[in-house]
């Protein structure tokens, strides 16, 4: 197989991937009547809510959505007894997004449909495992450097990250120190880097 047929076979694999993905998330949003779209929000504020307090604003910029899009989805969810407004207490303007028992409920089943592709990797050698995860990252980085992609929250993008030695870094906010496989991605304390 040439080069350029290489590059197209993995473009359309990740492509399947996605799809596959998706579809998954799609059985059981339809059961709650949600859109993957409020799934991944309900994702996010369950992630992040742990560090800090998740806005409007924060689901916009992460999820890569508009302001009107992020704000019909948030509309939605909250009619549906997803999630909670909870007055800023240092800005009566602004506010922040909390998870009600019943969006937890759904998260544990995103959780183990999770578990469901992740059994499939454990047939996979951990040497091919981080040879596939460096080169998404790389594609990634590279997408964002290019101006392709405008934002991704990876460790390596991020201000908090160090380079304490030769392929290990240091997280200066959790203080976890990883090699390149260790790189989180999505993570909530994100800074970017270019824009410091």
């Amino acid at each position: 197989m040439n080069v350029q047929n290489l590059d197209e076979n993995l473009i359309a694999i990740l492509d399947k991937l996605t799809d596959i993905r998706r579809s998954m998330l799609w059985k059981i949003s339809e059961h709650y009547i949600l859109t993957p779209l409020q799934i991944q929000i309900l994702q996010y504020i369950n992630g992040c809510s742990v560090t800090r307090n998740i806005t409007p604003s924060d689901i916009v910029k992460n999820l890569y959505i508009s302001k009107a899009t992020g704000s019909v989805a948030l509309k939605t969810l909250q009619q549906k007894g997803m999630i909670r407004k909870n007055a800023d207490e240092h800005d009566s303007r602004s506010y922040y997004l909390t998870l009600t028992k019943k969006a937890e409920n759904i998260l544990t089943q995103i959780e183990q449909s999770k578990r469901d592709v992740i059994q499939f990797l454990e047939n996979i050698s951990s040497k091919d495992k981080k040879a596939a995860f460096t080169v998404l990252t790389q594609l990634v980085t590279a997408m964002q450097n290019n101006g392709i992609i405008d934002y991704v929250a990876l460790c390596i993008n991020c201000e908090f990250c160090k380079n304490v030695k030769p392929h290990t870094f240091q997280c200066t906010v959790t203080g976890r120190t990883f090699e390149y496989d260790g790189i989180n991605v999505g993570c909530c304390n994100f800074l970017d880097k270019r824009a410091v």
